[in-house]
């Protein structure tokens, strides 16, 4: 295997000056130490905690850090690049403004690895993977907490309106059938929704057709089984073909990609070679173009990062880019959600001015 050094990690730190006992808010960025590019979505997380964000597009992130947390450390990993360990109190006692550190990203050739010990069919080791499902995903009812970004932008990528909220989200396991519901709690505007959008506005107390987390279901396939069309059944591979794509890191760990094709829907599925582990999706089906990346906390794989993006009511000039990030995940004292439409949408939930400033503060 062939691995080249070419990267880094610049972080900006924001410290709460008026108690040195406060949390701590940093503002990071993820940037390649060879181009000077940002690393887009790179997971960081609270080691052995269920706390963490991802980077942007643009290799930015925002993380608020409580006291209780000056103790341990910080993990920022990628696919592609090996881990970097941030040790929180280090950082908080930093008195540098920028830190960087040198990271090692990855170049490899299908043809050096054997998956799992033996040559086998792309088929085969997706097969595998799936039926691995059980040991790797959580098979109870769990609650999660996601940062949620919808924006509405024209063809040059302008954003036209935006809307960020923060859901609480139910999940009955990583199994056939289980439901997947929403709770919005907060939320914050900005600009104008586009005149298309009003066409489609059956209630007057209803502003924007699009209710966020509109897409979590439709995106964490995993578990989904024999009763979906999509490539989590087996019984659709007859109707696909798949080769393999790739080799690269995540988490220390050996990834092996696999691209697919059918007649309704294509993409690549990226699976650690050491437990058979989902680790990214991403796919298009019809107008829709939508990826998943999932990490290992606290011994199960949960998503960290959801996108889609579509063309917005069929209009070929405005596009809809949803983006969640999970914070965080509850797998005790689990809190049930009602399947109500209302309670995920939009209406009736106020501008917290406080909550945002204090917790998504708009760079300046």
């Amino acid at each position: 295997m062939k691995k080249i050094i070419k990267s880094g990690i610049f972080i900006l730190f924001i410290y709460c000056l008026s108690d040195v006992n406060a949390q701590i808010v940093i503002h990071g960025k993820a940037i390649d130490n060879d181009s000077g590019d940002g690393i887009p979505f790179a997971s960081v997380q609270i080691v052995n905690t269920a706390l963490g964000t991802a980077c942007d597009e643009n290799g930015e992130f925002v993380l608020k850090i409580d006291p209780e947390f000056y103790d341990g450390t910080l993990k920022v990993s990628c696919i592609g690049y090996s881990n970097a360990i941030l040790a929180i109190q280090d950082l908080k006692d930093s008195s540098e403004e920028e830190i960087t550190i040198r990271l090692e990203p990855y170049i490899g050739y299908l043809d050096e690895i054997v998956v799992t010990g033996s040559r086998k069919s792309p088929e085969d080791f997706l097969k595998e993977a799936f039926n691995s499902i059980p040991a790797n995903y959580i098979q109870q009812p769990f609650n999660t907490e996601i940062y949620s970004k919808i924006s509405v932008v024209d063809s040059s990528n302008v954003v036209l309106y935006q809307i960020e909220s923060i859901l609480l989200t139910y999940r009955e396991g990583y199994v056939s059938g289980a439901r997947n519901y929403s709770k919005l709690l907060q939320k914050r505007e900005t600009g104008n929704i586009p005149s298309p959008f009003h066409d489609y506005i059956k209630d007057k107390n209803e502003y924007f057709p699009y209710a966020p987390g509109f897409d979590i279901a439709a995106v964490d396939q995993i578990g989904w089984g024999e009763e979906s069309f999509t490539v989590f059944n087996p019984k659709n591979f007859r109707k696909m073909e798949f080769k393999y794509d790739g080799v690269s890191i995540f988490d220390q760990d050996t990834v092996v990609a696999i691209a697919y094709s059918g007649k309704r829907l294509n993409g690549k599925i990226y699976i650690a070679s050491n437990n058979l582990a989902i680790i990214k999706h991403s796919f298009k089906w019809g107008n829709n173009n939508q990826e998943i990346i999932y990490k290992n906390v606290i011994g199960y794989y949960f998503p960290y990062r959801i996108t889609t993006k579509v063309p917005a009511l069929h209009n070929k000039t405005i596009y809809l880019v949803a983006e969640l990030i999970i914070k965080n995940i509850v797998k005790d004292n689990v809190e049930p959600l009602e399947k109500k439409f209302g309670q995920w949408y939009p209406k009736g939930v106020p501008f917290n001015k406080e909550y945002w400033n204090s917790n998504y503060p708009i760079k300046k």
